[in-house]
């Protein structure tokens, strides 16, 4: 089970304040698709919300870039996000998410390096009304 998966649907207090972020990106009240890339793009995981929002299964998601669930007009504001990402800065980015089929869903990505392994970023994609 992943690391996302194990945290869906269940809320369990924090042993420290770090463990906090949880809130943040996870909420127990409404999953929101979140992926898990390195600083280049390339996804490490993807929650089940993130894998119903681009229409394609986990196994597909994993391996590929983020920007191939962009929007091609859109890919330019994602490299300048995970280009200007570190520990002070936390930005975030409107854009288009696309599905297999071709269907978009503008989206807010917002972007932070997780505090276990900060190498890695936790990119999550809050829905928008068009």
């Amino acid at each position: 089970m992943s690391e996302l998966d194990d945290r869906r649907y269940v809320w369990r207090p924090a042993a420290t304040d770090e463990e906090y972020v949880l809130d943040s990106f996870q909420s127990p009240h409404r999953p929101l698709p979140c992926f898990i890339t390195d600083p280049r793009g390339i996804v490490s995981d993807a929650n089940l919300d993130a894998c119903l929002m681009v229409d394609v299964g986990r196994g597909f998601i994993i391996g590929k870039r983020l920007e191939t669930f962009v929007s091609t007009k859109d890919r330019p504001l994602l490299s300048r996000l995970l280009q200007h990402i570190s520990a002070a800065r936390q930005p975030a980015v409107r854009l288009r998410m696309r599905t297999r089929t071709g269907r978009v869903q503008a989206v807010r990505l917002e972007s932070t390096l997780t505090p276990d392994n900060p190498s890695r970023v936790r990119c999550l994609a809050r829905p928008l009304a068009v």
